[in-house]
């Protein structure tokens, strides 16, 4: 076997081994999600209870900090699940075809059959694109936000085992299996395209910004980078204002700043900043600045109100309260559009593309 033949014979096995290895941490995590999801039931519950009238504030901020971090301990396990999943959608299928070159058993239409789910629901993976270590901060005006964001987590993570559910509870234990047999009679040229390919698919496997563009599937990730590129100017500048309105405040604290401000007056839309930073960076305007684009208190307005009694709580005289209310909801109109629009890429039907990549 030539030199050639070994590196492609090492890399086709690499490849197979690491596919299957991303396929056991997902049938791992979906065994075991009725108790995953149980636990983070529990910690939704003790959440809904903080949002009562008669908890006490100086007891609820201990609690809610106990209850993050069972919350983040979760979510690190979700986040090695969802990892395995989208390296799962980008995986090729070719490499799994029954040829001359790779032999799986009689199994490898299995490994065909996970890979095809992955790719039907990876573009649910962008409801997590956020750090939840940075967003799930035990902070009492964001509270419906976390609770909120938090209840979205769960209920995404359930459509996607349940996904998973049939494929991966007839996946036969394979990780003794991968056989790869290289045909001699190949010229070398070939064998040396062939371990070409496989390289890059590994590197392809292996670009988070690639994988990030193939979660939007048949919507074009173009569109909505228009869209917040259309609209960044605009938000900064309402941020700018935001800030400014912060600093006339009339007896904020210094932890207090704008970020404390739009936390109790926002929803759920978390990640989707997140994902524009991905496109669009460097953001350099302000460290409060950062902290919004970064997924700490970003969301769908769910209000004026929570706005007006926020500002209200911290003594912000009322010309400010107006003003820094009409800017956030300016700054809000831009941030549903931006959601609106990701929204159509994560709910996008599946149909027409589970029959194109049934017969792939």
């Amino acid at each position: 076997m030539s030199e050639t033949s070994k590196r492609l014979n090492e890399a086709l096995c690499t490849y197979i081994t690491e596919t299957l290895g991303h396929i056991e941490t997902v049938g791992t995590f979906c065994k075991t999600f009725p108790k995953w999801m149980e636990a983070r039931k529990t910690e939704l519950e003790k959440l809904n209870k903080m949002l009562s009238p008669e908890s006490k504030h100086a007891e609820l901020e201990k609690e809610l900090d106990e209850v993050l971090k069972n919350t983040l301990d979760g979510l690190e396990k979700l986040d090695l699940f969802l990892d395995a999943v989208e390296k799962l959608a980008v995986t090729s299928l070719n490499v799994f075809t029954q040829n001359q070159v790779v032999q799986l058993s009689k199994h490898s239409e299995h490994v065909q059959i996970v890979i095809i789910h992955a790719k039907l629901i990876c573009p649910l993976l962008l409801e997590f694109k956020r750090d939840a270590k940075v967003f799930f901060l035990p902070k009492l005006q964001n509270l419906e936000v976390l609770k909120y964001q938090f209840d979205t987590y769960v209920q995404v993570s359930k459509m996607i085992c349940d996904r998973f559910e049939k494929s991966i509870s007839a996946f036969p234990l394979m990780m003794n299996e991968v056989q790869v047999d290289i045909n001699m009679d190949l010229p070398e040229s070939d064998i040396q395209d062939m371990l070409c390919r496989i390289n890059q698919l590994n590197e392809i496997r292996m670009d988070t910004n690639f994988r990030m563009v193939f979660l939007f599937q048949e919507k074009s990730c173009s569109d909505f980078i228009k869209v917040v590129q259309n609209r960044q100017p605009r938000m900064l500048k309402f941020l700018e204002d935001l800030e400014q309105c912060a600093v006339q405040l009339d007896r904020m604290n210094k932890g207090a700043k704008i970020s404390s401000i739009t936390g109790s007056s926002v929803g759920a839309v978390g990640g989707v900043l997140s994902i524009v930073g991905l496109a669009l960076s460097p953001v350099t305007a302000g460290a409060s600045l950062g902290l919004l684009l970064g997924g700490t208190a970003m969301g769908i307005l769910s209000g004026t109100n929570s706005a007006v009694t926020t500002f209200t709580e911290i003594g912000v005289n009322h010309k400010q309260r107006n003003k820094a209310n009409d800017v956030l909801q300016k700054f809000m109109e831009d941030v549903q559009s931006i959601h609106d629009c990701l929204g159509e890429v994560i709910n996008q039907p599946t149909a027409d593309k589970e029959v194109l990549l049934v017969f792939l």
